[in-house]
């Protein structure tokens, strides 16, 4: 589960994909995002501690937002 920020202003649908720490990207699927909707949950395919970042990406192809994990503890 991720919880945006309040100041994240990124409103529409991104294409989600997991980069891994050892550099694969893997594709999770689609994220709504908007005024009414600032978290985002979805089953990962891979287990959080391998995670480094997840991407979230505009229908334009670049890069809206990211998210990015702690190595010593991707939970916190």
């Amino acid at each position: 589960m991720l919880t945006m920020e309040p100041s994240t202003r990124t409103d529409g649908r991104f294409q989600v994909e997991v980069v891994t720490r050892d550099g694969r990207y893997l594709p999770v699927g689609d994220a709504v995002i908007g005024e009414a909707e600032r978290t985002w949950g979805a089953e990962l395919p891979v287990d959080l501690s391998v995670v480094h970042e997840l991407r979230f990406t505009g229908s334009d192809e670049r890069i809206a937002f990211t998210a990015t994990f702690d190595t010593a503890s991707p939970w916190d």
